[in-house]
């Protein structure tokens, strides 16, 4: 069995945690992927891989090894550039975990720009308000939305995320719209469970940082369904600017407090570790970043 070829399979099961996957990606059988990686055992004469019931995990001295073998990798990727062979192409599958409501509004439509320079990457998207676990569900890459708290995984802030204060005019038909954010206890609103705590929210203004804490009858863990609560009439909520565009260009949803903005959130691309990124995900994450170029997320 070629060599580079066992290489090859031991280092990108490595940074995809999946044998299916990468026999996808190189285009041969999952058992193929496997003889490859027996054989790198066999060269090397040591084990790479444990397995429980849900997670492949490499072994001590696969960790160590693998510096060693992507470095001969990267080094044949120079010598056939150099040579003027094609350099490899990003390809095969990439898992990403993503907000369901940033993905449907912000991310797909950029997507075909993506496709048309890398068609041979086939996205694999799960789409969630909740956070995932990277590593469990075997996501290369996830893209998160807020403080995030400390980890060992690795982030890269890619955009921000403006938020408003809205309610549809049947709501406010009857009522005081609020003036100032301490006029939001009189009024039911809406809570993101996302976050926590959800029922405080923080605003900046010329007049300082103020934290109100909110409550409502209504708490919901999406902010699509957000959305639509707030068209139903049902209270008042904080939302991404990203949404409810067209109900207020339309004059159904009034943007409320606007001396007064909710806190920007930081928008995040994170992965395990760097060393272990697929061409793939490097060209993924080198696309964020071209496209939001760190400012605000906004709808096409």
């Amino acid at each position: 069995m070629d060599r580079i070829d066992a290489f090859r399979a031991f280092a990108r099961v490595i940074e995809t945690g999946n044998f299916t996957a990468v026999a996808r990606e190189l285009g041969v059988s999952q058992p193929t992927i496997s003889k490859r990686v027996a054989a790198a055992e066999d060269y090397f004469g040591c084990r790479l891989f444990s397995r429980t019931t849900r997670k492949l995990h490499p072994t001590t001295d696969a960790v160590r090894l693998y510096e060693h073998v992507r470095r001969v990798l990267d080094a044949l990727e120079i010598a056939e550039a150099q040579s003027g062979r094609p350099r490899e192409e990003p390809a095969g599958e990439l898992r990403i975990a993503a907000p369901s409501s940033f993905s449907r509004v912000v991310l797909i439509p950029k997507l075909e720009r993506f496709r048309a320079r890398y068609p041979l990457v086939r996205l694999d998207l799960h789409l969630s308000e909740q956070v995932v676990d990277l590593i469990a569900e075997g996501m290369e890459l996830g893209i998160r939305i807020g403080e995030l708290p400390s980890s060992s995984l690795v982030a890269r802030r890619i955009a921000s995320a403006d938020r408003r204060i809205a309610a549809a005019e049947r709501y406010l038909a009857g009522r005081a719209a609020p003036r100032m954010p301490e006029d939001l206890v009189d009024h039911d609103c809406i809570t993101y469970t996302g976050f926590k705590p959800p029922e405080r929210w923080v605003f900046d203004s010329d007049f300082g940082r103020r934290a109100i804490d909110v409550s409502g009858a209504l708490a919901i863990d999406n902010a699509d369904a957000i959305a639509e609560a707030v068209k139903a009439g049902l209270g008042v909520a904080l939302l991404p600017s990203w949404l409810l565009s067209r109900e207020v260009a339309e004059g159904r949803v009034r943007v409320l407090l606007p001396d007064f903005t909710p806190t920007v959130l930081p928008i995040h691309v994170i992965y395990s570790d760097r060393r272990w990124l697929s061409l793939r995900a490097r060209s993924f994450i080198t696309f964020l970043v071209e496209e939001f170029g760190g400012g605000p997320a906004r709808e096409p």
